[in-house]
């Protein structure tokens, strides 16, 4: 009797327990499939490729601004070299992601040497209900 009652009284220590390793599962798959997006999006990024940066973006950024204007928008003169991921903060659906982006600018008019630089930036990202996508600053 003693022992079914003890059983009885750790059954739900047993599943609370399981549903906070469940949960940490959860958090866990849902902030891999935005840093696999984040990598997407800088891995274009630094290949130049702007087109495929842009289906990155969130469909509600698109609507407000088109693919040639997305580009326009881009500093030509920086050229991303690489990133690093230092930092993903997520609740629901939305993360704050740290990025450590590495570039340089070439030689140009008022820069013969060009230069070389590191920033951390804070983007963030937004679950639609099947994909991570990227909300730009609207700040200019």
């Amino acid at each position: 009797m003693k022992k079914t009652i003890k059983m009885l009284l750790a059954l739900p220590v047993i599943f609370l327990s399981g549903c906070a390793v469940d949960k940490n599962y959860q958090d866990f798959l849902h902030l891999q499939g935005v840093e696999k997006r984040v990598s997407g999006r800088w891995e274009a990024l630094v290949k130049h490729d702007h087109q495929k940066a842009y289906e990155f973006l969130t469909g509600s950024y698109r609507d407000m601004v088109s693919q040639d204007d997305y580009i326009k928008s881009l500093n030509p003169r920086i050229v991303w070299d690489g990133f690093d991921i230092i930092r993903s903060r997520c609740e629901e659906q939305v993360c704050k992601v740290n990025v450590e982006a590495r570039y340089h600018i070439p030689p140009m008019f008022g820069l013969p040497q060009g230069t070389s630089a590191t920033e951390i930036i804070k983007e963030t990202w937004m679950f639609d209900g099947s994909n991570w996508y990227y909300l730009p600053s609207m700040k200019k």
